[in-house]
């Protein structure tokens, strides 16, 4: 496949992995698009990001974000990256963490585990056994 193609289908496939976000998506939880996310990785030399996976344990033993986590205890200068495979369940754990401390910086990753993977630049998935 030419890379125009390439380029073409990628860009299709994230359009209606957003139309789909925007059908559940509540404009008052906290959100950051995989881009967002990846230029604070970029500055965060503390390593203060944090991927939370709010999937269940099948879906994780499959695939991760790297360092990515499923369970998390407040820390007060921590970025909390929620995702799950598309963003629902993650917006909701976005939600219980706020209820829990207003104060925690969590945000649901956009179209989370779908999108990170239609990213060119987002690092690859990793088996969680081997890392």
């Amino acid at each position: 496949m030419k890379r125009d193609n390439f380029d073409d289908e990628n860009a299709r496939r994230v359009a209606a992995i957003e139309a789909l976000v925007s059908k559940f998506a509540d404009e008052t939880v906290p959100a950051m698009r995989v881009k967002e996310v990846l230029e604070i990785l970029e500055r965060d030399t503390e390593k203060r990001v944090v991927f939370l996976d709010c999937r269940d344990a099948e879906e994780r033993a499959v695939s991760v974000i790297p360092g990515a986590v499923s369970e998390y205890d407040d820390g007060k200068e921590t970025i909390v990256i929620c995702y799950c495979t598309i963003g629902y369940r993650s917006q909701k754990k976005v939600q219980e963490l706020k209820k829990r401390n207003p104060d925690v910086k969590a945000y649901n990753l956009s179209g989370s585990i779908v999108a990170w993977t239609h990213d060119p630049r987002a690092p690859a998935l990793v088996d969680p056994k081997t890392g």
